[in-house]
């Protein structure tokens, strides 16, 4: 198992509770770490935290003190031995939600398509996909994250967010203090893994994402320097990728606030593509498009939230559990409705199955 015995037990034990917490595993690694505390904490910039947190934003241009930290105050032996033993105990509800249609989704990429008159610019439309399962999700969780051992993975819970799971491809910064070395990368474009050449919609989507992030490193005082061009899959789509580096003495959070949300999350322009998103999207994308991360010691390592979903008991089931997942896409001048639903189908498709069926081992 990925996620500890114990760490789960005493995971439910903080849902039950209400207490923050989150069980991480960075890319590439088996070994996951539990952040636990009594309550949350907003994000003091300058201020020197002992030990490890835990970070999350919501979607949009948020201030540093909208973020939301969760200590690793608490271990899973503690939470088991303080609170074990209680038995009256309530599990966050999700309410049922509505699904976006086919056809409201297409229609607003016919909007969108109609106010673009360059391929230069884009909005990230996105959908929402809303499912009942007898699933639990520590036992979604464990499936979904072994599927994807080379992404950031968290299950995690605020009373200000609800409960989330999380496999992201895409980092937002890592940035390590030791030697001022900042990294991030461009990720956009999407399609079934291919061998062939990408078509010139997919790589301009990608090329204006590489140069809204070259252009904020820029802006705050920092000189990127842009890898070459690669594929990065995810399941059996893949991605478009530049990794983009720099060296600074910049504090990690104020780059990470400006990149977010990129425009492969949001569109380009950004603050028109953001109004567009909320004139046209009938739903809260809540923390679906922002980032969460660890910060240890020296060490910053935030992630889109992406590939993501919340989750709540049914308030009319106890027996179900809700999962609200959001997948979107970035829409240009050229884009075509059915082949952009397809798409978030394409991305949605491994956690919708792993919430409804699991994984055969």
């Amino acid at each position: 198992m990925l996620l500890s015995k114990k760490s789960v037990e005493a995971g439910k034990v903080c849902l039950a509770e209400g207490l923050p917490f989150a069980i991480v595993l960075v890319p590439s690694s088996s070994e996951p770490s539990f952040f636990a505390a009594i309550s949350t904490r907003s994000y003091v910039s300058g201020r020197i935290v002992a030990g490890s947190h835990f970070v999350i934003s919501r979607f949009g241009k948020v201030s540093p003190s909208e973020l939301i930290e969760i200590g690793m105050e608490l271990s899973p032996d503690e939470i088991l031995e303080t609170y074990s033993q209680r038995r009256e105990r309530s599990l966050p509800l999700l309410d049922d939600s509505v699904s976006t249609a086919f056809e409201e989704h297409c229609g607003r990429v016919e909007q969108i398509v109609a106010s673009r008159d360059d391929i230069n610019s884009k909005v990230v439309l996105s959908r929402r996909i809303s499912l009942s399962s007898g699933r639990d999700p520590f036992e979604v969780a464990e499936d979904y994250f072994s599927l994807f051992p080379d992404c950031f993975r968290s299950i995690y819970f605020t009373v200000e967010t609800g409960l989330w799971i999380v496999a992201s491809p895409e980092m937002l910064l890592c940035h390590d203090g030791a030697d001022n070395s900042y990294k991030t990368v461009s990720l956009a474009g999407t399609r079934a893994v291919s061998d062939g050449c990408w078509d010139e919609k997919n790589i301009c989507e990608q090329r204006l994402v590489t140069d809204y992030i070259s252009n904020c490193f820029r802006d705050a005082g920092l000189e990127p320097v842009v890898g070459p061009s690669e594929n990065v899959r995810f399941g059996q789509i893949e991605h478009r990728c530049n990794a983009i580096r720099s060296v600074g003495s910049v504090p990690p959070f104020e780059v990470a606030l400006r990149l977010s949300p990129t425009p492969a999350l949001c569109g380009y322009p950004v603050a028109e593509a953001f109004e567009m998103i909320e004139s046209l999207e009938d739903f809260d994308r809540e923390c679906y498009g922002g980032f969460i991360g660890i910060v240890a010691g020296p060490k910053t390592e935030l992630y889109v939230n992406l590939r993501s979903c919340r989750c709540g008991r049914s308030p009319s089931n106890s027996d179900r559990w809700n999962y609200r997942l959001f997948a979107g896409g970035g829409v240009n001048i050229m884009s075509v409705p059915r082949l952009e639903w397809e798409e978030t189908e394409r991305k949605s498709s491994r956690l919708r199955d792993v919430i409804m069926n699991g994984i055969h081992k």
